[in-house]
């Protein structure tokens, strides 16, 4: 499995009673998954999400299938093409991540720290830009 993108979410607050974070959580990973499946247009993702009491830390990944992901590539016609839009639709989804985990504390004084990482598609993408610019070559990307 490929990570294609990474959202950390951390909020300091209070300790939240256990069955109201069980409940956060679930609810949570719940409408992550279903804004997940409107988004990305790819037919096989796997979702992790991991959230940690005291202080709210989460931390969701998304995975996929290299050939999934070569698959979802190609059906946009070009790979640049194919590899932008799905950069666009991870990075739509990890905003929508953030926006969802902070939601039940958005009348608390504290921001949230919110990091995302593209994972692979931006290590690919990155490389495309190398190679447009004549930093390095094909055969070295």
């Amino acid at each position: 499995m490929i990570n294609i993108g990474t959202t950390n979410f951390y909020l300091s607050v209070p300790s939240l009673p256990p069955e109201e974070f069980e409940s956060y959580s679930t609810q949570l990973f719940d409408e992550w998954e279903s804004y997940v499946g409107e988004i990305l247009q790819l037919p096989d993702y796997h979702l992790a999400l991991d959230v940690q009491e005291g202080s709210i830390r989460a931390k969701s990944k998304l995975l996929v299938a290299a050939g999934v992901l070569y698959g979802g590539i190609a059906a946009y016609g070009s790979f640049v093409t194919g590899l932008n839009t799905i950069h666009d639709q991870v990075q739509t989804v990890s905003e929508y991540f953030g926006g969802r985990a902070y939601a039940p504390f958005s009348s608390s004084n504290e921001k949230p720290k919110i990091r995302k990482r593209g994972e692979a598609l931006s290590r690919i993408e990155s490389l495309f830009v190398r190679v447009g610019s004549g930093a390095i070559s094909v055969e070295e990307a």
